[in-house]
């Protein structure tokens, strides 16, 4: 019903519209960025899944079962000197009795330093 006097308001639809098509099509691109993403996700996972196999990999792998180092090389008068060992892990005794590094001796006796030695060694 109007009242006398008054006039019924007119709404402007077309505004709207526009903002409704706008709102469409920014849903629309949600769905492709969510659908992206899924993609992406499943790319990652069968990437990883792929270098999990090609990568050696592994825990706990122990050098060492027991150590005791004594690093004083001049004891003072009167001092017990104990010599230092190492008690090698089975496992590492193992890996490194089966698959050794060759190098040659008489190289390692003819270099000074263990920076000298590790950069012969590393490339052997």
């Amino acid at each position: 019903m109007v009242e006398a006097g008054k006039r019924p308001v007119q709404v402007a639809w077309e505004p709207l519209d526009r903002e409704e098509k706008q709102l469409e099509q920014l849903a629309a691109q949600a769905n492709e960025v969510r659908a992206r993403i899924r993609m992406l996700r499943d790319e990652i996972s069968t990437q990883a899944a792929i270098l999990e196999e090609s990568r050696p990999a592994g825990a706990g792998f122990r050098v060492a079962e027991k150590r005791e180092l004594w690093w004083n090389p001049r004891p003072g008068k009167g001092e017990v000197v104990w010599g230092s060992h190492v008690r090698l892990s089975n496992r590492f005794f193992r890996e490194a009795t089966e698959a050794p590094v060759p190098f040659d001796l008489r190289v390692l006796r003819a270099l000074r330093s263990p920076f000298e030695i590790d950069i012969y060694v590393w490339p052997t």
